[in-house]
């Protein structure tokens, strides 16, 4: 986490935000034009630089997501601070991540219910349960 931080604040949280917008920019970019090798590198270089920000700020992919997007909801390309910004951009390129991040917290949060529904009596558990809790 330490090296993350001290990388993280040499630049500003805007200028990492533009950062990722480019390199989703990069990306797409790589894939129009078919340069499957480059735009999986490419990918791999934006999974590093976004699990960098995430732990140096403490947040989670959702809200580096919203960040990216800043607040924007409609259908095609916007343009943000003179750069692309796609719609659902990392969401897309990182969906199958975005659904196991998901399912892994679920897993957990299901096995410390049932940790606890051994240690606690049943009646201060009476009505919780992780079956329908949806991500």
């Amino acid at each position: 986490g330490e090296i993350a931080t001290n990388e993280y604040m040499k630049h500003s949280q805007k200028n990492w935000i533009k950062f990722v917008r480019k390199l989703v920019v990069l990306y797409n970019d790589y894939l129009k034009r078919e340069k499957q090798h480059l735009s999986q590198e490419l990918r791999r270089f934006l999974k590093s630089t976004i699990e960098m920000i995430i732990l140096a700020r403490n947040t989670d992919f959702e809200q580096l997501c919203n960040e990216y997007s800043n607040g924007y909801t409609g259908w095609g390309i916007s343009i943000i601070d003179n750069i692309e910004v796609y719609p659902k951009g990392l969401e897309k390129i990182f969906p199958i991540e975005t659904k196991q991040l998901k399912e892994r917290a679920l897993k957990v949060l299901s096995a410390y219910f049932n940790s606890f529904s051994k240690i606690l009596p049943n009646k201060i558990l009476v009505g919780i349960s992780f079956d329908y809790i949806g991500f």
